[in-house]
């Protein structure tokens, strides 16, 4: 893999990486955070630092938590201080990066939560944070993502004890930076980013690297279809048709209850995966205001249907019953589908034929007499004629 892809799981790393690595690595973190007032627009980082920061053993005596600070993190620990020096107007938080001799990464977040970040392309990447950005498919250049910071944090951390150390931390400060928007562009010198959350950039990335254990198993292309709160998500789901399908499906169920575009893809990929025993959670996603579901919903009964158990079938009858799709609740899949004449699956709905194919079979007979008649009275005619 390039430079440039390793840069952009680099940028992703600022910060984050520092709890885990600071004791093995030569990693140091600073960042200068203004006072309370320039930091009241993000949400995220008011609460870390006005209530979570001041409660920590590091927190010196006498520090006003609504004044300017500083925090190091390093090999020998973290460090709060006083921040002396003018913080450039604006400006809610500024700091760096640096990992063993390369240059040093540098990031400022504005009041409003808009954060740029500039990483040097010697930036060094852990391989963890490698897998993870691919998993997520954001390793991509020039092209705008969004992720839920805290569906995210989430996934990668798994279920968290009440009395686990992180719990606090990952779960009010991801739900408070809500949405995080991103977009990395190259320059000769520098992976540039810029995005914003109520908790900028920074924080997310922290917090999303606290979250990340060995032991917590994730499946890379459900976290993505979660978290995603793009056209990627969408895009995710159809990817799912790639993996097995007891890892698919509960991401998939649940992605019925998603927008529009992703209900349609994720019912898709169910029919491609021939979950017939999902039928009545397919039809239940559908409804007035989700047409393409609705079209998903028919497709998929005509495709699944014929292989249906019997009882997947009583289900979804009952769904269709109660379906908020008027289309649908006139569905009758015995009548409409023909699983007989179709030869799939054991239907249960008898071998007789319904009463719109007698009526049509009758005006077909018909058609038929009145034809060969008139063809015969025309041949009689012709003979006639040439005696």
């Amino acid at each position: 893999m390039g430079p440039l892809p390793r840069t952009l799981a680099g940028l992703v790393l600022v910060a984050g990486s520092l709890p885990a690595q600071a004791q093995t690595a030569n990693v140091s973190l600073h960042v200068a955070f203004a006072a309370a007032p320039l930091r009241a627009s993000t949400p995220a980082v008011a609460w870390l630092c006005n209530h979570w920061l001041p409660l920590q053993p590091e927190w010196p005596r006498g520090l006003d938590p609504k004044g300017p600070f500083h925090v190091v993190v390093d090999g020998d620990g973290i460090r709060i201080d006083a921040h002396a020096s003018a913080v450039p107007p604006q400006t809610a938080w500024f700091g760096s990066l640096t990992i063993a001799d390369a240059a040093p990464a540098t990031f400022a977040g504005g009041i409003d939560g808009v954060e740029d970040w500039f990483v040097p392309h010697s930036l060094p990447v852990p391989a963890e944070w490698m897998r993870l950005l691919g998993e997520l498919d954001a390793l991509q250049l020039g092209h705008p993502r969004t992720l839920a910071t805290a569906v995210l944090v989430g996934h990668v951390a798994g279920g968290l004890a009440h009395d686990d150390p992180r719990a606090e931390l990952l779960l009010v400060a991801a739900t408070s930076c809500g949405d995080a928007t991103w977009t990395a562009w190259a320059t000769p010198d520098h992976l540039r980013v810029r995005g914003r959350s109520d908790g900028g950039l920074t924080l997310p990335a922290l917090l999303t690297w606290l979250g990340l254990t060995q032991e917590s198993p994730r499946h890379g292309r459900s976290v993505r279809a979660f978290a995603a709160r793009d056209e990627d998500a969408a895009e995710a789901a159809r990817q799912l048709l790639r993996s097995a399908p007891e890892h698919a499906m509960p991401t998939l169920r649940a992605l019925l209850a998603a927008d529009d575009a992703t209900r349609l893809a994720a019912i898709d990929t169910m029919v491609r995966h021939g979950a017939s025993d999902e039928l009545p959670a397919i039809v239940g996603a559908a409804g007035k205001d989700s047409p393409w579901a609705t079209l998903a919903a028919a497709d998929a009964l005509r495709a699944l249907w014929p292989h249906a158990s019997p009882i997947a079938r009583q289900r979804t009858r009952e769904a269709l019953a109660r379906s908020a799709s008027l289309d649908l609740r006139a569905f009758d899949p015995d009548r409409d589908f023909a699983v007989a004449r179709l030869g799939g699956g054991n239907s249960d709905s008898g071998s007789e034929p319904s009463p719109a194919q007698v009526r049509a079979l009758v005006w077909l007979g018909l058609f038929a007499v009145g034809l060969f008649w008139l063809l015969r009275r025309e041949r009689l005619r012709t003979e006639k004629n040439q005696h």
